[in-house]
């Protein structure tokens, strides 16, 4: 596994007990250890079970992100599970909070954080000490390229229309899914996809 810090934003990449690559991106103001200890125990506890259901993946996922609201504001993950050919395997949110399906609609977080979740993908959580133009990141959402390349591209736009602190995510399963994270601090970032992990 590799842990990469960006100001008070993380990013872990690893592979399951059944080898499923996956990546795990957060904001924490929790001390370094107790984040550690905290992610190593939930990618040790993920099971993706043989008789998984496309819905299936994504509660899992959401289920496990809830048991890191001890050490961890927001989170969000992508895994990459062989045999479905539709896309998932993609979540972001709060984990103190009751799971919820995307609705492409804005929802206030934690320490001025807004989530913007839609179906199908991404997750997006973002950060900003002025008033954001919510139709830019919508806008910027609806590009057509996948993977890293999307990723970059959003949030670039998104740091260019104000934005301070980015995680985004997109799905990881499927046969279209190009699994990857990024978090954004300022003009710094850090991007991964799960054919790096």
């Amino acid at each position: 596994m590799k842990l990469y810090k960006l100001h008070d934003l993380f990013m872990l990449g690893g592979k399951t007990r059944e080898n499923y690559p996956l990546l795990v991106i957060g904001h924490t103001t929790s001390p370094q250890e107790e984040v550690d200890l905290t992610l190593i125990n939930a990618i040790n506890n993920l099971i993706i079970p043989d008789d998984c259901t496309l819905p299936g993946v994504d509660i899992i996922l959401a289920e496990q992100c809830q048991t890191l609201s001890s050490a961890i504001d927001l989170v969000g993950c992508t895994i990459k599970v062989p045999g479905f050919t539709d896309n998932t395997g993609g979540v972001l949110g709060n984990p103190h909070t009751p799971m919820e399906s995307a609705c492409g609609e804005c929802e206030e977080a934690p320490a001025g954080w807004k989530i913007l979740t839609f179906p199908g993908g991404p997750g997006i959580a973002f950060q900003s000490e002025k008033a954001i133009n919510l139709d830019v990141i919508k806008n910027a959402v609806q590009l057509p390229l996948q993977g890293k390349e999307y990723l970059y591209n959003l949030a670039k736009q998104a740091y260019e229309a104000g934005v301070d602190s980015l995680l985004a995510v997109t799905d990881g399963t499927g046969k279209e899914a190009k699994g990857s994270a990024v978090i954004q601090h300022k003009r710094d970032y850090m991007l991964w996809s799960l054919d790096e992990v």
